[in-house]
């Protein structure tokens, strides 16, 4: 499954001399390992709390968490990070079903991901949630940078829509999947929004000398070359804000927006690490 195959993420075990600027609510106060050791960070993906927690997500942590001491016991400086994601349509809906606002169950669930982390003893540094206010912060700044370098621009969606994934289609797309969603098998919807794109068409040619030149880049090679093969088909630009629910980090300069939940969601790895804050480099 997607979930398994994103279990265990090692964003490379590097020797760093240079420091990061941690978020005071996810980010270790004292190096894990000796002084001068290499750093290694390793994530879980981060478990969406439309519902309570089950046993794939405790098997995808426990295999997070054997690397992860693997990891400290070569002497390794580890931050290992899980959390919750927890804005997005199925949280607003499971909210309203149950006549509760979403914080509140954000809440619950958050609370409850945790409790069984804890009493699994998975050796987490760091639990990160979407509606910390240091990680909305710092993923409007991110949004703010793109705008200011051109990389984002107000247009239109026409297609299809995977309202389980939260996700558009092309026609083209929808045509191949038979217009059902290729996780849950329900009928996709006709639609039509607004939305801000980031231009991933322009670094196309950025991105395919990236994974052509550095093997070693991203492993394993079956998933490079699936990667290489995407890009192969030609990198359309991304949809990152939606219209159609309110429950989100507010997209900058324009409140009928929020940011798209997995965008928001995909930056949590690195606002852990505080390197969104406006001190960051």
């Amino acid at each position: 499954s997607l979930q398994t195959r994103l279990a265990v993420r090692n964003f490379r075990c590097v020797a760093s001399a240079a420091s990061t600027s941690p978020s005071a609510s996810t980010s270790p106060t004292a190096v894990n390992g000796p002084a001068g050791a290499e750093k290694c960070f390793v994530t879980t993906p981060i478990y969406y709390v439309n519902d309570r927690p089950h046993i794939g997500h405790v098997y995808t942590s426990t295999v997070a968490d054997v690397y992860a001491r693997y990891q400290r016991s070569r002497g390794r400086d580890v931050f290992f990070l899980t959390g919750t994601d927890e804005h997005g349509l199925k949280v607003e809906q499971s909210a309203e079903k149950r006549g509760i606002p979403p914080q509140q169950l954000a809440d619950e669930n958050a609370a409850s991901f945790k409790a069984v982390m804890e009493g699994m003893d998975i050796s987490f540094d760091g639990f990160i949630r979407t509606t910390d206010a240091a990680h909305k912060a710092q993923v409007q700044r991110f949004v703010e940078l793109l705008q200011a370098k051109d990389a984002v621009y107000l247009g239109r969606f026409e297609g299809w829509y995977d309202e389980g994934q939260e996700e558009y289609y092309t026609e083209t797309k929808a045509k191949e999947l038979d217009y059902k969603s290729p996780i849950s098998g329900k009928d996709m919807v006709r639609s039509s929004e607004e939305n801000y794109y980031f231009k991933l068409s322009a670094f196309q040619e950025r991105l395919e000398k990236l994974h052509t030149d550095n093997a070693n880049f991203l492993t394993p090679p079956a998933r490079r070359n699936e990667m290489l093969s995407r890009m192969g088909e030609g990198l359309n630009d991304v949809p990152i804000s939606r219209t159609n629910f309110s429950w989100g980090v507010g997209m900058p300069g324009d409140e009928k927006h929020v940011v798209y939940v997995w965008i928001d969601a995909l930056l949590n790895y690195i606002t852990a690490l505080g390197l969104g804050e406006e001190q960051g480099k």
